[in-house]
């Protein structure tokens, strides 16, 4: 209960740290059960993502949602967060041991790989599972969801950069297996085919040497014209002749593109 009410208390406070751990939670179950996690451990794991951020309630709100670069002062309060989350799950360790994971969690998440990140820990300087899983999850989901102080990424750019920090940051295994399981253009891109037309990625190719040819949704045609949408299996040998070229801006486009992913 304590920590519900945290996360209730994140919700009326800061909106979009509440989505972010709301995103990184689901994202971290899907992730877990590629991974081949049980229903336990899938459990565990939802619960470590959806409060790996609770300690930024201790940060102030004009230091999260500062639109410029933050002072030394000010990144240290913005870095204290993961030992924030700590001392506030750790009273929890009174009714349940099963806390600890979650504690371990919050405090490594951002520690990173090769143990160069933050904070600075004379012990557990190795990451645990679940905070390896999560440090991918969380990084994903940050860069490809406008800030006040940042514009998104599109998530094909997202996961290049997450390759280029894979054995520093982040742990390089799992970042190869969350690319097998969203695909090089998750669910939800908006992308631009070589025929010139629009569409928006509805599901990833389960096979891992195909992951370039989602399934996709038309919306437009090679003149970005609104067509009615269809879906086409960029997989199937009759669509050789269509590829994808990249990720585009949907909101650019004034495509909603989540309406057309579900």
């Amino acid at each position: 209960g304590f920590s519900l009410l945290g996360l209730s208390a994140i919700k009326d406070r800061d909106h979009y740290t509440f989505n972010h751990m709301v995103n990184v939670c689901v994202l971290a179950i899907v992730f877990g059960n590629r991974l081949g996690l049980d229903r336990a451990q899938l459990a565990e794991l939802g619960l470590c993502a959806l409060y790996h951020d609770i300690g930024k309630l201790h940060v102030p709100l004009e230091v999260l949602n500062k639109p410029s670069r933050l002072s030394p002062e000010e990144w240290a309060q913005m870095g204290n967060h993961t030992v924030y989350a700590a001392r506030t799950l750790y009273p929890l360790l009174v009714e349940d041991l099963g806390v600890v994971p979650r504690i371990l969690a919050a405090l490594q998440h951002h520690l990173g790989f090769d143990g160069q990140g933050y904070p600075a820990l004379e012990l557990l300087r190795s990451q645990t599972f679940f905070a390896r899983v999560i440090a991918v999850v969380d990084l994903y989901d940050a860069m490809t969801t406008k800030r006040v102080y940042q514009k998104e990424c599109l998530p094909d750019v997202a996961l290049h950069q997450m390759v280029e920090s894979a054995g520093l940051y982040l742990d390089p295994l799992l970042v190869k297996a969350f690319i097998h399981c969203v695909g090089i253009f998750p669910v939800g891109s908006t992308v631009e085919l070589s025929t010139g037309e629009i569409a928006v990625v509805t599901q990833s190719n389960p096979d891992p040497e195909r992951l370039d040819r989602p399934t996709v949704r038309l919306v437009t045609d090679r003149s970005r014209l609104p067509v009615e949408p269809s879906l086409v299996d960029l997989g199937r040998d009759g669509e050789a002749s269509r590829r994808i070229v990249g990720c585009v801006d949907p909101e650019a486009l004034g495509i909603n593109s989540a309406h057309y992913a579900i």
